[in-house]
């Protein structure tokens, strides 16, 4: 069980999008997002106003598929997961938020320093941060929050093991 939960790991530092599955009155919905790991958890920013942030605030149970986009059955990997989700609004939460999301994506460090102001000791981290970059690109000011997905149950295929090959992990 160790093995698969390591092989889950590095895929997920490996990949940068993850698509998003809600549900809200009766109608399905799915998006796809950038996302930082820190283990198992995933972090992702958002408007708040966008159609699977009103759903989240509704119900916060989700599903979330990575992968990438194969041409051989025998290559499919992948990591199938139910949990919840939920915005991140804890300051000690955000700081690991924004910690592990300029490690994954710097450049958006400027737009996150914008985001933090209010946040004093995460502000002086980002500042910290955008003085070692050489290039910061100047992104457009949006309402944007950090989410949290936690998983209940991950699902890892990985057909190079073998055809249909899925190890199943429980938190």
């Amino acid at each position: 069980m160790e093995e698969a939960k390591e092989r889950v790991l590095r895929y997920l530092k490996g990949h940068n999008t993850l698509t998003l599955a809600t549900w809200e009155q009766e109608k399905p919905w799915a998006t796809a997002l950038f996302y930082a790991s820190d283990g198992f958890d995933l972090f992702f920013l958002s408007d708040p106003k966008a159609r699977h942030s009103a759903d989240l605030e509704a119900n916060p149970i989700v599903a979330v598929t990575i992968q990438e986009d194969y041409q051989e059955w025998t290559s499919i990997k992948g990591v199938q997961m139910e949990g919840r989700a939920y915005v991140v609004v804890e300051e000690e939460e955000m700081a690991q938020a924004v910690a592990v999301y300029v490690e994954k994506y710097p450049f958006v460090a400027g737009y996150l320093r914008l985001m933090m102001s209010p946040f004093a000791r995460i502000a002086i981290f980002l500042d910290r941060f955008i003085e070692k970059l050489s290039f910061i690109p100047h992104l457009p000011a949006a309402p944007a929050r950090f989410y949290k997905i936690v998983p209940k149950r991950i699902w890892f295929t990985d057909n190079e093991v073998k055809f249909g090959n899925r190890d199943q992990l429980e938190f």
